[in-house]
């Protein structure tokens, strides 16, 4: 993920597009890489596996801190407006 893509995914989590910080897993560390299903649609992260292997250059991200100070998880799917 990239900063433009931060900012993406709290909007989707959060509803605003502020973002804080990142917490990222060791690149050593096997697991999912979670991106958006949609590039098109800024309101709607569905956490789906990535199909690319990690890079050296690349670890995943497991959380972002968005603007309202809360850590949302990059592995679960979240919309805005929510639904419900």
């Amino acid at each position: 993920m990239n900063n433009l893509q931060y900012r993406k995914f709290c909007k989707c989590a959060s509803g605003t597009y502020q973002f804080q910080s990142v917490l990222q897993w060791e690149c050593s560390v096997v697991g999912q890489d979670y991106e958006y299903s949609d590039y098109a649609d800024n309101l709607d992260w569905a956490a789906a596996a990535s199909p690319w292997p990690y890079s050296e250059h690349t670890c995943p991200v497991k959380s972002v801190i968005c603007g309202d100070g809360n850590s949302y998880d990059t592995g679960k799917d979240y919309q805005y407006p929510p639904k419900g």
